[in-house]
């Protein structure tokens, strides 16, 4: 998350798992001049982060593409995810309301991501069954079967 002061003095809030070029132009055109360099040097930060990673990343891990079923550890629990096609993605907006403008950008944002090691899905674990979306990077997923998967899901999301 990316918390920011901007040039009208109120704070933003920017809650996403990765920048584009274009978030990143917006932010630094509504910064205040007081936030200017923490913006900048979290973005530098950043990139440098994303290139660590794109290098960990095994060839089996970027392979990992729509419909995929994965695994990942955040705080010592074992999420399980599904990377969910763009398509779905666009189905889901639209039948919620949103602007065909709006999905249409929401889709290139996610293909800028995709194109950087970033996958897009719902992720379950025992704190979320439900699941919840978001995007996490290859370097921290680990491909799983449809029928692990599964299993998971019928165990209430244990491993």
């Amino acid at each position: 998350m990316i918390t920011y002061e901007a040039r009208d003095g109120t704070v933003v809030l920017f809650a996403e798992e990765f920048t584009t070029e274009a978030d990143e132009r917006a932010m630094i055109a509504s910064a205040s001049p007081r936030a200017m360099a923490a913006l900048l040097d979290g973005f530098t930060r950043a990139h440098a982060e994303e290139a660590a990673m794109n290098r960990r990343a095994t060839d089996g891990q970027k392979a990992i593409t729509w419909g995929d079923c994965v695994t990942r550890q955040w705080e010592g629990v074992t999420i399980w995810g599904t990377i969910t096609p763009l398509a779905l993605v666009a189905r889901d907006e639209r039948d919620h309301g949103a602007p065909a403008a709006e999905v249409m950008a929401l889709i290139a944002r996610l293909e800028d991501g995709y194109a950087r090691g970033w996958r897009y899905g719902r992720w379950h674990s025992v704190i979320s069954p439900e699941g919840e979306y978001g995007a996490a990077h290859v370097a921290d997923l680990a491909p799983v079967t449809v029928a692990e998967f599964d299993a998971a899901q019928w165990n209430g999301w244990r491993s």
